[in-house]
């Protein structure tokens, strides 16, 4: 490979993940000097400043005074690594470590034209919104001190803090594709202003879509928040403001927008764990509890000792009646991942997890479809919107090699192992398809082969005529003869 002009080896590399570029490192010395300065594209957001891992300089930018660097980096070197930034990661994180990073660098703002920004959001608060920054409890914030209503201001100033510094220091950045983890779709989200100008730089965009939600019944004894109440039917998730959210964020003029509802293995149900299900995504035996959403409703009586069997969801028609709008009202091409992992409501629950462990789902695509048919105002906006969605399984999603810029290989363990399995039961099923195919050709062939041979000869008649005339002219053998 290093015979190669360096032009094409760099082409050739470039298509790797990060993970498969460290990977070259214990190839040979010579690859390995070839490829660390490519470590170079790929920012990563951290407590200490922009770090570059695997690169020959992790810290770069690392500008603390008394510190003796070896080797340090010039303001020209600096520059030029800015220029060659490729993707930026903010991984989720403490609240401390976004605020105070600025002190370890001397240049707190990023000016980069990435290819990718992947931001992981922390868990939603008990507001529902979610950052990038684990929220920030009321005894470990200093700004509670001096204003005690500090904690009641959450829509602005309020727990956790609404702004990211990592997120501010994107200052003018741009980026083609951005990429949201951790995205609680089932909760209130994310705040309208999320990544500020950044957004509207990019035409593509991929969400992983948690069914996770914040309970805010179980902090209501420990932290007194005027916004929380202590019955649990508020346990409920929302159902429809992440989304709302989400594609309010979303500039109209993107092109491509992939959702992945996202599980850690195949035979997982997506589904929030609030108070219809138990710890183990099952239901709870005493059955649903009065709450506004009507899960307890006819068909699910909590004094009768026949329970419904069928699925029946808080969330699940306000969240696909918001995203077959938001699709109705955009131009962008939309990719479900993974959208057969929701069991329909009305479905018998039994029957629904033992498709979802075989791979034989029943999905909410025909539900989908017709919030999308009401959402859109005609049958030709309809279709015509229909055709810009794709209904996408997670294992052909990923061996089309989209994730490799989205997850870890770790991640999707359970998903190639998944893939492996069916694979070999595919080729092994196609093996003995092929075997029972050649032992009944090869029985057809014997057959034909015993009949052609227990088969009399057949003669013509001119045949038989001649054998006949040269027995009657043949001269007749004497008894002498035979007896000599």
């Amino acid at each position: 490979m290093l015979q190669l002009p360096a032009e094409l080896n760099l082409m050739i590399v470039r298509q790797l993940s990060r993970e498969d570029l460290f990977s070259l490192f214990f190839v040979c010395k010579e690859l390995k000097a070839f490829i660390h300065p490519l470590f170079y594209e790929h920012l990563l957001y951290t407590s200490m400043g922009f770090a570059f891992p695997h690169a020959p300089n992790a810290y770069p930018f690392l500008d603390i005074p008394n510190l003796r660097v070896r080797d340090p980096v010039s303001a020209e070197e600096r520059e030029d690594i800015m220029k060659r930034v490729r993707s930026i990661t903010i991984a989720r994180h403490n609240h401390e470590d976004c605020a105070g990073w600025p002190k370890f660098q001397e240049h707190g703002s990023l000016e980069a034209k990435a290819e990718l920004l992947s931001i992981e959001l922390a868990g939603p608060s008990p507001d529902g919104i979610a950052e990038c920054h684990e929220r920030v409890w009321p005894p470990d914030c200093d700004i509670c001190e001096d204003d005690p209503d500090h904690r009641y201001s959450h829509e602005n100033i309020g727990h956790p803090f609404p702004t990211c510094a990592f997120v501010e220091s994107l200052g003018k950045s741009t980026a083609e594709t951005i990429v949201i983890k951790n995205y609680p779709i089932l909760s209130d989200g994310v705040r309208p202003d999320f990544l500020c100008e950044v957004i509207n730089s990019a035409s593509h965009f991929v969400i992983l879509l948690e069914p996770h939600f914040f309970k805010v019944s179980q902090f209501s004894d420990t932290y007194d928040y005027l916004y929380f109440d202590e019955y649990p039917e508020d346990d409920c998730p929302y159902g429809f403001r992440a989304v709302k959210t989400l594609l309010s964020i979303i500039p109209p003029d993107a092109k491509d927008v992939t959702l992945i509802f996202k599980t850690r293995s195949p035979e997982i149900e997506w589904a929030p764990d609030c108070i219809h299900y138990g710890s183990r995504g099952d239901w709870h035996d005493d059955g649903c509890s009065q709450c506004a959403c009507s899960c307890d409703s006819d068909g699910w009586d909590r004094c009768s000792e026949t329970k419904s069997a069928k699925q029946r969801s808080c969330w699940q028609s306000s969240v696909l009646s918001k995203l077959a709008s938001g699709i109705a009202a955009s131009k962008a091409r939309f990719t479900l991942v993974n959208y057969s992992s929701i069991i329909p409501d009305g479905a018998e629950r039994d029957k629904a997890l033992r498709a979802l462990k075989s791979g034989k789902r029943i999905t909410v695509r025909k539900k989908l479809a017709r919030e999308l048919r009401k959402a859109c105002k005609s049958q030709e906006d309809f279709e015509a919107r229909l055709a810009d969605v794709r209904f996408v399984s997670m294992e052909s999603w990923i061996c089309s090699g989209a994730w490799e810029d989205i997850f870890e290989r770790k991640e999707l363990d359970a998903w190639f192992e998944h893939i492996a399995e069916k694979k070999e039961a595919m080729e092994a099923a196609a093996t003995k398809e092929s075997k029972l195919a050649s032992a009944a050709e090869g029985k057809e062939d014997a057959i034909v082969e015993t009949v052609m041979k227990e088969q009399p000869k057949l003669v013509s008649a001119a045949e038989e005529k001649e054998e006949a005339a040269v027995e009657s002219a043949a001269p007749p053998k004497s008894t002498e003869s035979a007896a000599v």
